[in-house]
């Protein structure tokens, strides 16, 4: 219903075109990820039905909406509406002038959230970097660095393998959330999710990324 929703709000476009055409693409390529692992894509709480599930609908949606600015605001749309389901509790603040003391442990609540539901696995926080005597609005004032790494959150898979094939629109919903959470609270942050194995494996084929690194360059927006 999230991509549904978000879907909806790009022009004129309608959910029924999304469902037709993963439906579509998904009978075309199903047996081609079967080849692999064997998975019942009806059975909702199976890892790889989630993943695969995930890429055929970011898949379809990466084609539907070919507008770099429609992507962005899809995008954002996922974010907020991912942001509300986690804890409609959180309430954004103007941090241009409060600073983000409040808001590092909203994002620790959010994340708390996420575990509980099954959305990721453990997960650490890293704000050292923030100094308050450093945050402000003033031209040149130098940003706050945030890193979050996420064990095991859903679509991983289907961010790698769009990834792979270069598209810009992947399934990184915590990420969204947490990005749409910090704009309610005026502050840019700006970054990449990272996806990585901690695991040292000699082998290169045996490459297995679990880890998501979410590295955000936080600043307060113009007032």
């Amino acid at each position: 219903r999230v991509l549904e929703s978000a879907f909806s709000k790009r022009g004129n476009l309608l959910p029924a075109k999304l469902r037709d055409t993963a439906e579509a693409l998904s009978a075309s390529m199903l047996s081609e990820f079967q080849r692999r692992v064997r998975f019942d894509p009806e059975e909702i709480t199976n890892q790889y039905s989630l993943d695969y599930d995930a890429y055929i609908n970011w898949k379809v949606i990466n084609g539907l909406l070919p507008q770099a600015n429609d992507r962005r605001l899809f995008q954002k749309s996922v974010g907020e509406m991912v942001l509300r389901s986690l804890d409609a509790s959180v309430e954004p603040y103007d941090a241009r002038t409060e600073g983000l003391e409040e808001a590092f442990p909203a994002v620790m609540k959010l994340l708390e959230t996420a575990k509980r539901r099954g959305l990721i696995g453990t997960f650490s926080i890293d704000s050292s970097d923030y100094d308050p005597g450093y945050w402000s609005t003033e031209r040149g004032s130098p940003s706050t660095s945030l890193s979050l790494t996420i064990d095991s959150p859903v679509g991983l898979q289907a961010c790698l393998q769009l990834g792979g094939e270069g598209m810009g629109l992947k399934p990184d919903l915590i990420g969204s959330a947490i990005t749409a959470y910090f704009l309610a609270c005026n502050v840019s942050a700006e970054g990449e999710p990272y996806f990585v194995d901690p695991v040292y494996r000699p082998n290169p084929d045996d490459y297995q990324p679990s880890q998501l690194i979410l590295q955000y360059n936080l600043r307060p927006l113009p007032a």
